[in-house]
């Protein structure tokens, strides 16, 4: 069948091994965290782990600074995909979908993360490509 040679017992087994290793690794995770951001100044590691926190809404970054309800971010997640779809399909994104999106973007801290965001990309692209030689 489709579990192959395991069968349901086996696989319901496995199930707290699963969770066990997903505790460890994300215990690892947080401790990484915790180390990377211990020189930065307080306001970048609040910004920081909100995007961490927020990043299963899988939008853009600078979206991610801000706390949202779960309408909210399914709203901005859909009307940023309606804005891709609308922009290869080179039409025009509706009325409702530009005001959701101004709306989000126009929040101070997203604002000022977009800002940080493009100020800093080139310099850590650039630290990157050096440092592992890739592009």
């Amino acid at each position: 069948g489709l579990l192959g040679p395991l069968g349901v017992p086996e696989l319901a087994a496995a199930f707290p091994a699963v969770r066990t290793a997903e505790a460890a690794m994300n215990q690892r995770l947080d401790a990484a965290f915790e180390f990377a951001c211990a020189p930065l100044p307080a306001p970048v590691i609040t910004r920081l782990a909100a995007i961490r926190a927020n990043r299963v809404w899988e939008v853009p970054a600078p979206y991610q600074v801000v706390d949202r309800s779960p309408e909210q971010w399914l709203a901005l997640r859909n009307a940023l995909a309606a804005q891709r779809i609308q922009a290869s399909r080179q039409q025009e994104v509706p009325g409702t979908v530009t005001s959701i999106l101004t709306q989000a973007a126009s929040h101070p801290a997203v604002e000022s993360a977009r800002l940080d965001f493009n100020m800093n990309l080139p310099a850590v692209r650039s630290t990157w490509q050096s440092y592992f030689g890739v592009r």
